[in-house]
């Protein structure tokens, strides 16, 4: 009997609750007697009859709300009366959060995360929620704690991709990975040292080719069909040369017409070989082009082409015939059926008008090529008349240099042949010829005759390196054309740049690049400037843009950038006055040519020393 009711106690301990001890069901039904255990089921069968007769009658009667309250005791008390009922929801993982909070501390340590995601907004919480978000990742995955899981697995899996939810959540930005926090840092590093190296965010410091001028020589191509295959500044130094040793005083000569002698040998050579690619095999044509356009002017025996005149072209037959079937033409379409009738008399007209402006142009062909022949034969008399009387040898001073204008009227060129002749003279034609060739006398061509031959020389060595030196961190050289360690590779050692610590090929940095110009360009002195965008910009003075001038400095900022600032080098101007600048660019790795203002550039300055 003692055993009986000591068993009946614990059953009834755990039933009410007093003590949080869980006995197995199989253990409490052991000792109850089949006496009692007839009591029960007897009033189990009445509580359940009960039950099911309210929940019938409720059914078809439709009671009101008052009555549902009636039916509710029963359905509560049946799981506080019988233990087996209980336990289930005791050992339901999701439950013990939601009804009571203060539970899960005291039987399970981790538990104090469903607070931290309840309220993902309080400080308190945020540490809690990172420690065990990082050591049970293998519970996440055994299924303990169902809410509180499917919200770590979320975060965690957020955190691992990468990718940014709502910019409003704490515990998110408090739970980024180790990757994304060196994301971060290196975007900060690298928007700090922006301004450095040109654009270094594009900057790809693993490669190691390096920005061609393959652009500058495939516009060039198509658009005027000219390549350059050899050295053409030599070409050009050889000619001028040549023809100095013609004249009493060779060493005051220099040549001022260069960019009409190039237009003219383009065409020529275009119009004896059928192409314009230039090369050693040419040398012959410039040097014949450039004395031609050269000579003195007591030598240029014979008339003026404009001089000279021819009988007229006929072509008043031709017209009137042209004028006679229009009338008859039109005869026929004067039916007055309408539109039809407008559209085919307008046809006429114009058809009409074309062949009388075809008949004019012909004549005037044919007046070209008479006048040519003409002075060609008047020319050749001249010269056989003064032949042996001058002893060809002529000083500087009586050279008067030709132009295109001259040329053409000397040789009966139309007007088509001067179209394409100028076409090469073009500030766009002449601007890339100076890139793809480097020679000084086409740089002199595009940069104009009142540039000082200082300036001319430092845009020469600018476009001596388009396209051949890399961009290098800290790289300088004070070798006069080129240096032999362009290439090689070499230990990043300035500080202040992303690529600092690593082996790359050497070349020059921006500063670097306009301080070569300037002192291959002035023979060896770099004008103050020295090899810092500092003290570049300190060197400098500001000018407007209408004043600036080949040779001078551009930056991208203000003085307040010190030497994180970009440094380039004005070579020209565009057909509308923009500014053309050579930098040296670190996204693009190498010396490239462009407009100022769309490479970054804002601020144009001047050099005092510089002529």
């Amino acid at each position: 009997m003692r055993r009986k009711q000591l068993w009946k106690k614990i059953s009834y301990i755990a039933v009410s609750g007093v003590l949080a001890v869980s006995v197995p069901a199989a253990v409490m039904q052991v000792p109850v007697s089949a006496g009692e255990q007839a009591v029960q089921e007897t009033e189990k069968q009445q509580r359940e009859e009960k039950t099911g007769a309210a929940q019938t009658s409720a059914s078809q009667t439709n009671a009101s709300p008052t009555e549902t309250p009636q039916t509710d005791p029963p359905q509560t008390n049946t799981p506080q009366t019988e233990p087996p009922q209980t336990d289930p929801p005791q050992t339901n993982p999701p439950e013990p959060p939601q009804t009571n909070p203060p539970e899960p501390p005291q039987t399970n340590p981790p538990e104090p995360e469903t607070p931290s995601t309840e309220v993902p907004s309080e400080p308190e919480t945020k540490a809690p929620v990172t420690e065990p978000e990082t050591e049970p990742s293998s519970e996440t995955e055994t299924g303990g704690k169902a809410d509180n899981t499917e919200t770590e697995s979320n975060t965690e899996t957020e955190t691992q991709s990468g990718t940014e939810t709502e910019s409003g959540s704490d515990a998110e930005s408090e739970t980024q990975s180790d990757t994304e926090t060196e994301t971060e840092s290196e975007s900060e590093t690298e928007s700090e040292t922006e301004s450095e190296d040109h654009s270094q965010l594009n900057a790809d410091w693993k490669t190691n080719i390096i920005a061609s001028n393959a652009s500058y020589l495939g516009q060039l191509s198509s658009m005027y069909g000219i390549s350059f295959a050899d050295d053409f500044g030599s070409l050009c130094s050889e000619a001028e040369a040549a023809f100095a040793q013609t004249l009493s005083d060779p060493e005051n000569f220099h040549a001022a017409n260069w960019k009409d002698v190039f237009a003219v040998f383009v065409y020529e050579l275009k119009q004896r070989t059928g192409s314009a690619s230039i090369s050693s095999d040419s040398r012959a044509l410039l040097m014949e082009i450039f004395t031609e356009m050269n000579k003195p002017v007591k030598s240029l025996d014979g008339p003026d082409i404009s001089e000279v005149f021819t009988e007229e072209y006929p072509i008043e037959e031709a017209l009137a015939a042209v004028d006679a079937q229009e009338e008859l033409l039109l005869a026929g379409w004067n039916t007055g059926i309408g539109g039809l009738e407008v559209y085919m008399r307008a046809a006429i007209q114009e058809h009409a008008s074309q062949q009388r402006e075809a008949l004019r142009e012909e004549r005037k062909a044919q007046m070209d090529r008479a006048r040519y022949e003409k002075w060609l034969r008047l020319r050749q008399e001249s010269e056989l008349q003064s032949d042996g009387q001058t002893d060809g040898i002529y000083s500087t001073a009586e050279l008067v240099p030709a132009t295109i204008d001259d040329y053409v009227q000397r040789n009966g060129i139309d007007s088509a042949g001067r179209a394409e002749i100028e076409s090469y003279a073009s500030a766009q034609c002449l601007q890339l010829c100076a890139i793809a060739s480097a020679a000084p006398q086409i740089v002199r061509a595009s940069v104009g005759s009142d540039i000082s031959e200082a300036r001319v020389r430092i845009v020469t060595a600018a476009y001596s390196l388009v396209g051949k030196v890399g961009y290098f961190w800290g790289g300088k050289s004070f070798v006069f054309g080129w240096d032999d360690r362009w290439g090689s590779p070499a230990k990043v050692t300035a500080d202040g740049s992303t690529s600092t610590g690593m082996t790359r090929s050497y070349g020059l940095d921006c500063s670097g690049f306009t301080l070569y110009c300037y002192y291959n360009g002035l023979g060896g002195s770099d004008a103050g400037i020295g090899g810092h965008t500092t003290s570049q910009w300190n060197a400098s003075v500001m000018v407007d843009q209408i004043n600036a001038r080949p040779g001078d400095l551009v930056f991208y900022g203000g003085p307040e950038r010190g030497d994180m600032n970009h440094v380039g080098l004005v070579v020209g101007k565009s057909a509308d006055g923009g500014l053309i600048v050579a930098h040296c660019s670190s996204s693009q790795n190498g010396v490239v040519v462009g407009e100022a203002w769309s490479s970054g550039f804002r601020y144009v300055r001047t050099v005092p020393g510089l002529q």
